[in-house]
């Protein structure tokens, strides 16, 4: 059972972080823990600006630099809990999830949970949207250490539904269409796209295995203290996902970051294959980052469809773009991840 954000978005219930709100839980807590606030490090919305569901606040408690999270969704586990869990069955030397300082779950009263913890002064492992050879090299080394050391038995308990890969995959993607057509943005050719990759998942999901992951590991996430210190962010999401979701996602999120709009399709694709050249090449020693049974460039291609398709539904209309470059990027990212599917159709159609 783990954090789900995004099926929120028809969620009546749900009472966004507006700014007054935002004034009113951070001036509380301020007083409340003796939080000297600096700056607003980030807002998290489920897709529109005016969802805002969780703030993160740079400053300073008891003398230490710290983020203050508050959490404006009512979360199934709290991330703090789930960071919890993380560390009392990790085996890593070298990964870990920032320190809590302060704490305290959801307030059904006040709609908000907050937390605070160490403020981590460390650069992303890459920086988006394309890693370097150098920087890929050093993601493997972060990778493998993960796989095998920080995820020693899940910490999370698996739904029903997410017991199999089509079932799971198939209701997310149609939640995703449902989004896109309320905002006005299904055409008849992501109709098309749709119906296409429904009928490839139907004869290749069944058999691929549900592992649990780290459901947010893009390069953000990921915090290189020095190469003996890597630090967990994000911790909200870990989950259960279909095979190498955690190997691919940080790719997506960088393509989806991509603003040059020189760079092309066939660009993507070479650098995409050199990824999986790599992971090939590592020497994993569990049994579901193995190359997932003798099919990996399957699952790795599965997973990066998946990606595709739900970047096309939903990402791109929803991003943020350069004030008057919003059409531009729009076109280049829509024929860039159409190319992209196609390309992983084709490869799974062979």
């Amino acid at each position: 059972m783990g954090n789900r954000v995004l099926e929120n978005y028809f969620s009546k219930g749900f009472i966004s972080l507006d700014q007054l709100r935002i004034k009113s839980i951070s001036d509380e807590l301020i007083k409340q823990n003796n939080f000297q606030i600096q700056k607003i490090l980030s807002q998290k919305t489920i897709l529109s600006d005016d969802r805002i569901y969780s703030v993160e606040m740079q400053g300073e408690f008891e003398s230490k630099k710290a983020v203050l999270k508050i959490q404006g969704l009512k979360l199934q586990i709290e991330e703090f809990e789930l960071m919890r869990r993380f560390e009392e069955q990790n085996k890593s030397k070298i990964i870990r999830t920032p320190k809590i300082f302060a704490k305290s779950d959801w307030n059904n009263e006040k709609k908000y949970s907050y937390f605070i913890m160490e403020y981590v002064d460390a650069s992303p492992i890459y920086a988006d949207p394309l890693a370097t050879d150098e920087e890929m090299k050093d993601f493997m080394k972060f990778y493998k250490e993960y796989k095998e050391k920080c995820l020693v038995k899940p910490f999370v308990e698996i739904l029903p539904r997410e017991e199999s890969a089509l079932v799971f995959t198939a209701g997310r993607v149609m939640h995703w269409a449902k989004i896109d057509e309320s905002q006005g943005h299904f055409t008849s050719e992501k109709a098309k796209l749709l119906e296409r990759y429904l009928s490839i998942i139907g004869k290749h999901l069944p058999d691929v295995p549900m592992e649990f992951c780290h459901g947010h590991l893009d390069a953000q996430s990921i915090r290189k203290v020095s190469d003996d210190e890597y630090v967990l962010m994000s911790n909200i999401f870990w989950t259960w996902r279909p095979a190498l979701y955690d190997a691919t996602f940080h790719l997506w999120a960088g393509i989806k970051s991509l603003r040059d709009t020189k760079i092309t399709s066939y660009q993507i694709i070479e650098y995409m294959n050199k990824w999986e050249a790599e992971y090939e090449f590592q020497d994993f020693n569990n049994d579901t980052a193995n190359h997932n049974g003798g099919k990996f460039r399957r699952n790795f291609n599965l997973v990066m469809l998946e990606r595709c398709i739900g970047t096309i539904l939903v990402d791109i209309e929803n991003q943020e773009y350069s004030k008057g470059e919003r059409e531009k990027y729009i076109k280049h990212l829509m024929n860039l991840f159409t190319d992209l599917f196609n390309y992983y159709v084709k490869s799974l159609s062979e």
